[in-house]
Parts: structure tokens; sequence; C-alpha cells
């Protein structure tokens, strides 16, 4: 599910790169990638890109997968609607189209 399909690989990237580009000429004081879902709910993500693969990774990006219940197959859209380095999201379960929504635990406090 990490894996960016080869298709929009290189498009990715370079979008991504301008928006830390253009973040920074701006004088954002935060010029990290992070991946918002349309809760709100944001979340600071590593982004690789090499030769032959791809991915988002780190610790946020397992918190997100775990917090939407993401399984293999299920898909991922990305949503380059402005040059910043929030991008939207949104997660579809395969074969039924279902939006996934957080899971009932998320933003849930326990005392």
């Amino acid at each position: 599910m990490q894996y960016v399909p080869c298709s929009v690989r290189a498009h990715l990237a370079r979008y991504i790169e301008e928006c830390r580009a253009l973040a920074i000429r701006r004088g954002d004081e935060d010029t990290d990638l992070a991946l918002q879902c349309n809760e709100g709910y944001l979340y600071g993500v590593l982004f690789s890109h090499g030769r032959v693969r791809s991915k988002f990774h780190g610790p946020s990006w397992e918190r997100l997968v775990s917090d939407y219940g993401v399984r293999p197959r299920d898909i991922m859209t990305i949503r380059l609607e402005h040059y910043g380095t929030w991008i939207g999201i949104d997660f579809y379960r395969v074969g039924r189209g279902d939006a996934l929504s957080p899971l009932p635990s998320v933003g849930k406090v326990y005392f």
C-alpha cells in the first residue's frame, strides 16, 4: 500500500519538491510534508523517491494506515489542489469503492 504506482511517481515527486521549494521561498515555518484527510487529521509523513520506487513511510504513515484500517489493495487518492506541503488524501476500499473513515477509536480521549 505504501508504494506509489509507476505512472505517477515522477509527477508526484516533482510536485512535492516544488511545494517544498515554494514554502521555503515564502518563508513558511513548516516545510515538512503532511497528508491531510477529509476529517482534518494531519499526518507528517516521509516521502522517498528513488530510481526504481517511491513511497510514503515513517511513524506517522504507520499511524495513518492504522487509524483508517487500511488493508492491502485499498486505494489512496491524492488531491494536488494547492501548492503547499499539506497534501489532501482519501482512502477507498477496493471492490466496494467505499471511502474509508477513521476507526471509532481515533480522536477519542481515554481517562
